[in-house]
């Protein structure tokens, strides 16, 4: 398989080959392929996953945000892990909740998790296992999958000034 202008383009063991259209006829950027066989892949037009056994393209709807329909990498990590770089910060999906109840699971990571940037580079992208780094408009960021902040902090509030009806 291999990601196209024109769509996924898949070359059989004969030489044969064929074209699967994306909705929209998007333009594909990135594509991992999971424990199952089945191919995710980063658009302009969102995130998609492909059922070989259908020959369909589903579109997951991972978040609300406009930053986030372009999809610049995908690396998958420990088989269930599916991590999207978008332009508004990296996503953390659970693919098998996906896969067991069509729920989709994210957590997203932006500056307020300690991101230098929340724009990430298309295909700049390396997984050894356990460390996964990748390319922002910042500069490159190291990103250990393992460790994961559970713990929310109430952010400080200090009001020094308040202004009403335009007087002080």
């Amino acid at each position: 398989y291999c990601g196209t202008n024109a769509g996924l383009l898949k070359v059989d063991s004969k030489g044969n080959t064929s074209i699967s259209k994306l909705p929209n006829e998007s333009q594909i950027y990135s594509m991992t392929i999971d424990s199952l066989e089945n191919i995710w892949v980063g658009s302009a037009d969102g995130l998609f996953h492909y059922n070989l056994e259908k020959d369909l393209f589903s579109l997951v709807q991972f978040s609300n945000s406009f930053g986030s329909i372009n999809i610049n990498f995908l690396a998958l990590e420990e088989g269930d892990k599916l991590f999207i770089g978008t332009n508004d910060g990296l996503f953390k999906l659970d693919v098998n909740a996906y896969y067991k109840s069509d729920q989709v699971r994210v957590i997203q990571y932006t500056k307020f998790e300690g991101l230098s940037s929340s724009e990430t580079n298309q295909g700049a992208v390396f997984s050894d296992g356990t460390t996964l780094w990748f390319g922002t408009t910042s500069g490159a960021i190291e990103f250990n999958t393992a460790l994961e902040s559970t713990a929310k902090q109430q952010p400080y509030l200090e009001i020094s000034d308040v202004q009403l009806f335009l007087g002080e």
